[in-house]
């Protein structure tokens, strides 16, 4: 079974991955693949002929939060980042979909755009992670250090959460401490039969 795990900016995606980690299940994450291209030199030299040097830090990376700054308020540099990074995405995760069917393994896909993307990926079933905004807002203050604008400006460009919730089989409304959300995610594991790998190393 091929699980497409999605929902709203800041409503802990990677949390329940870690915890789907934990529990032995196949992950793959778009956010941890977009972070592995961008420390390509291709993507980066392309990168710089349109950003210009001050999207790099002092080592050479790309500063993720400064080029993030820069996209979300210009629709046609949004525009250019994504058509370089989401076919690369997009093969990868596909490959890795094919490659978990040969095998008969069950996967879990995090995509955030899962939904906007318009059935661009096989899943399934479709899991949305969904928490209330007052807590996403704090979460993404807190833990990111963004502020309200940037907040507002990254959620723009996203599906209202509420969207993803009426289009998804399974919902995770991530609403309370970490060890209830353990236990939500659990009951996923159990609800849909999900096995894990069978070469594990937690």
């Amino acid at each position: 079974m091929i699980v497409g795990l999605t929902g709203g900016l800041g409503c802990g995606k990677s949390e329940v991955l870690k915890i789907l980690k934990e529990h032995c299940i196949s992950v793959i994450s778009a956010d941890e693949v977009v972070h592995e291209l961008l420390r390509s030199e291709n993507i980066k030299a392309k990168l710089r002929e349109v950003f210009g040097e001050g999207i790099f830090d002092e080592t050479g990376e790309v500063n993720r939060k400064v080029l993030a700054n820069i996209v979300f308020k210009n629709k046609e540099k949004l525009e250019f980042l994504n058509s370089l990074i989401h076919p690369f995405v997009r093969e990868i995760i596909r490959f890795k979909i094919s490659e978990a069917r040969r095998s008969g393994e069950d996967l879990v896909a995090e995509i955030p755009l899962l939904l906007e993307s318009g059935g661009t990926y096989e899943v399934d079933i479709i899991v949305v992670v969904s928490a209330p905004a007052e807590a996403v807002f704090e979460r993404l203050r807190r833990f990111r250090g963004w502020t309200e604008e940037e907040i507002k400006d990254r959620i723009k460009n996203q599906l209202p959460v509420e969207e993803k919730e009426r289009m998804a089989h399974y919902v995770i409304y991530n609403d309370g401490d970490l060890e209830e959300l353990r236990e939500k995610v659990k009951l996923m594991i159990e609800r849909l039969k999900l096995r894990p790998k069978k070469h594990c190393h937690t």
